[in-house]
């Protein structure tokens, strides 16, 4: 008799010991739910985590985050408010030297209308006698002159004649000269009226684009104000106080500083050390930070501030304090072409408001901060500048 048990080979091995009912239908039912119920279980736990990942970065962001960006954003927006200040002050300075000049023009333009008036009147009547003059000697043709003569019953009378009609001659002339002149100063009058309506045609055009660009700073302000929503209030109290530092503080250091700067050639500044050389001609002059501030503290507008020379960042710093207000004034020095050296700001800052690149461009292209150092090198000319941790090392040579 056979047995019932089958011989396992390989395969069956793989498959692992038989079980009865493995291949029914109710098991495979069974293991096709329990693996549909795992498949859900992990896309739950996944979605789940999604969801958790979603609130944890949904968190607001720390208060001293949100604070400081906060900040950036308002330190930006001054900035840009400020230099839009700065266009309305030049667009609107603009409209008024255009009008000034508008107005002087047009005065011209009404005097020369007058005078080209009684310059035309003036040539219409000369033009009415000198008329009647050519007529009268087309009606009586080449004889007059002659028949006044030869009719003399004497010399004396030949003489008397001959002067008159010499009178009456030279006065026809000078009707004739008379009248090519004011001919001559019509027409020149009417080329300054022509030139006196273009230039103030030049000048509405002028105007009109002036106009148009403080209508486009004023919008560009509007714009940028209506864009802070219940912050407008606050912004512009900021803005006002950063208008009156620069107005009552900043603006007055600079002055005081450009005729510091400006006078530092001739103002008895000694230099702490001079050396000169022959060969090649040169001389380098050391000016101490103590030299510098005690030069500055002469200047009353500059007595609360002081020089520090950092040679690190090659910088000229002036910090303090101008009518109780925070100033700091920070730049480098450039020598021109011409051998003046100017001061350039890299940085100017009115309490914790720090001016645009653009409004100390401005400034420095003004000239207001060129210095003419001369008299401390002469006669040779300047050719650098150094600045090290309390010192600033001035060069010049032959150029």
């Amino acid at each position: 008799m056979r047995s019932a048990v089958r011989p396992r080979g390989p395969d069956a091995r793989r498959r692992g010991p038989h079980r009865a009912g493995e291949g029914s239908p109710a098991v495979v039912m069974t293991r096709e739910r329990t693996a549909r119920g795992g498949a859900c279980m992990r896309g739950a736990r996944l979605v789940g985590l999604l969801c958790l990942m979603a609130l944890l970065l949904a968190v607001p962001a720390p208060r001293a985050q949100v604070a400081g960006a906060a900040g950036q954003d308002r330190a930006a927006v001054l900035q840009e408010l400020f230099v839009l200040n700065r266009r309305l002050e030049e667009a609107r300075a603009a409209l008024a030297d255009v009008e000034a000049r508008l107005r002087a023009v047009s005065s011209q333009e009404e005097a020369a209308l007058a005078d080209l008036a009684r310059l035309q009147e003036e040539l219409a009547a000369r033009r009415e006698q000198y008329g009647r003059r050519l007529r009268y000697y087309r009606e009586q043709g080449n004889r007059g002159p002659w028949v006044l003569l030869l009719t003399a019953g004497s010399l004396a009378d030949f003489l008397w004649r001959l002067d008159a009609l010499k009178q009456i001659m030279d006065y026809d002339a000078r009707l004739a000269r008379v009248l090519m002149e004011t001919q001559a100063a019509v027409a020149a009058q009417a080329e300054r009226l022509a030139q006196a309506r273009a230039e103030a045609d030049r000048l509405r055009d002028e105007q009109l684009a002036r106009v148009a660009e403080l209508e486009a700073a004023i919008a560009d302000r509007e714009a940028i104000l209506a864009g802070l929503g219940d912050e407008r209030a606050e912004v512009e109290e900021a803005l006002a106080a950063v208008e009156a530092d620069w107005q009552q503080s900043a603006m007055p250091v600079l002055d005081a500083l450009g005729q510091a700067l400006q006078q530092l050639g001739t103002a008895g500044l000694q230099p702490d050390d001079l050396r000169f050389s022959l060969f090649p001609p040169s001389a380098v002059a050391t000016i101490t930070e103590e030299q510098l501030n005690a030069y500055i503290g002469g200047y009353d507008a500059l007595a609360g501030l002081r020089v520090d020379l950092v040679g690190e960042e090659e910088a000229f710093v002036l910090s303090g304090t101008f009518a109780d207000v925070p100033v700091e004034i920070s730049g480098g020095f450039l020598v021109l072409p011409d051998g003046r050296l100017r001061f350039e700001p890299s940085l100017m800052q009115v309490r914790e408001f720090r001016v645009p690149e653009g409004v100390i461009a401005e400034i420095v292209s003004q000239g207001l901060l060129d210095i003419d150092v001369s008299s401390l090198v002469a006669p040779l000319t300047l050719t650098g500048v150094e600045l090290t941790d309390g010192r600033m090392t001035v060069r010049a040579g032959l150029r």
